[in-house]
């Protein structure tokens, strides 16, 4: 049943609610998107349910609390608000890829916590909600720092004054030791689709993480004379909001001849599935689950870890096996020295008295 001023029954209970041909209100303001946009359309309730959460933190087009302003009152947030005054702000300024990570994680927490008074949350419920997802092992780190962002986001807006989980570890990032050895290699390009093979070669050959190899276009490919290199952008790859840098990556000859034989695609991008379309992160993952299972049958069973991204592995490891500096690698994988060492140290330890390395630079 319908009021006359065509609001549904009930729907106040929520705190916002919707009129008929006009769309969704709190009090007698209408709710907006994060551009600005009213919500009308009667099927957009988590829209509408986020669109009033920020309401409530006084964030928008100056709604909500005085002055459009959150105040230091932090009995009157939610978890979820807190997590959606961060995201708002991470969509404008972070990168696209690391704010798609984020707003998944924090909206898988705040279906267990959301409601939660943000004053209220503890180290126990961030450590519930990873134990909650036992296959995600190395990534508790990234899941907890998602978390620690919006707070101290929220602290600078002066909408929390502590950090609840401010003893919470997040724990250590462990050693990356998933590579692909030769004969799981062999046997990939043996037995996978042509063109998911080809991306495994390159990403092996360049070191290139699986989302810069499907971005890749012609307008990144510079020919020089100490030969191909392929260059990103600041906002076009994941660690270019924090350097400010471009992303370089030196190439490999068969790899630049590769590139030169895809000239049909200068206008898109260039590598592209079996049926000619642009690969998707979604797709690639697909992929090579699909070729998991189809090695398995043959015999050939990958370890747990060895996703794509094993590529970019294979390759530090097969660079530190032929005696490159740290510095060198870490260049070329477009990673600090520092974040280098954490990662593939213990196989720089298996090398540390080889003549290689022991001796550059040396005469």
């Amino acid at each position: 049943m319908v009021h006359s001023g065509g609001r549904k029954r009930g729907s106040r209970n929520r705190g916002y609610w919707f009129r008929k041909g006009r769309g969704w209100y709190v009090g007698s303001k209408p709710l907006t998107d994060p551009d600005g946009n009213r919500i009308t359309d009667p099927a957009a309730k988590q829209e509408a349910e986020a669109a009033y959460h920020l309401y409530k933190a006084g964030q928008g087009k100056g709604e909500g609390k005085p002055n459009g302003k959150p105040q230091a009152q932090e009995d009157g947030y939610t978890v979820k608000d807190v997590c959606l005054l961060y995201l708002k702000d991470a969509k404008k300024t972070g990168a696209k890829a690391t704010y798609d990570l984020r707003r998944r994680l924090l909206e898988d927490f705040c279906k267990g916590y959301g409601s939660l008074p943000v004053v209220k949350l503890i180290g126990l419920h961030v450590k519930e909600w990873l134990d909650s997802h036992p296959g995600w092992n190395g990534s508790r780190r990234i899941a907890v720092q998602a978390i620690r962002r919006a707070i101290f986001y929220c602290k600078g807006l002066g909408v929390l004054t502590v950090n609840p989980i401010a003893g919470f570890k997040a724990g250590t990032v462990g050693k990356r030791q998933a590579y692909f050895s030769e004969v799981e290699e062999a046997a990939i390009y043996q037995h996978a689709p042509k063109a998911l093979g080809e991306l495994v070669r390159v990403m092996i050959r360049t070191g290139a993480r699986p989302g810069e190899a499907a971005r890749l276009e012609f307008r990144h490919v510079e020919e020089t004379p100490a030969g191909q290199l392929w260059r990103f952008p600041p906002d076009e790859h994941k660690t270019g909001h924090q350097t400010g840098q471009d992303r370089v990556i030196p190439v490999p000859t068969d790899i630049a001849e590769l590139i030169r034989g895809k000239r049909r695609y200068r206008h898109g991008k260039v590598f592209r599935n079996g049926r000619g379309e642009p690969w998707s992160a979604t797709g690639m993952k697909s992929a090579f689950f699909r070729l998991r299972k189809k090695l398995a049958k043959k015999g050939v069973k990958l370890e747990k870890d060895n996703t794509l991204y094993a590529c970019r592995h294979t390759y530090a490891k097969r660079a530190i096996a032929k005696g490159i500096t740290v510095e060198k690698l870490a260049a070329r994988m477009g990673n600090s020295p520092a974040v280098c060492w954490s990662h593939y140290g213990r196989d720089w330890d298996k090398q540390k008295d080889s003549a290689p390395v022991l001796f550059e630079g040396l005469n």
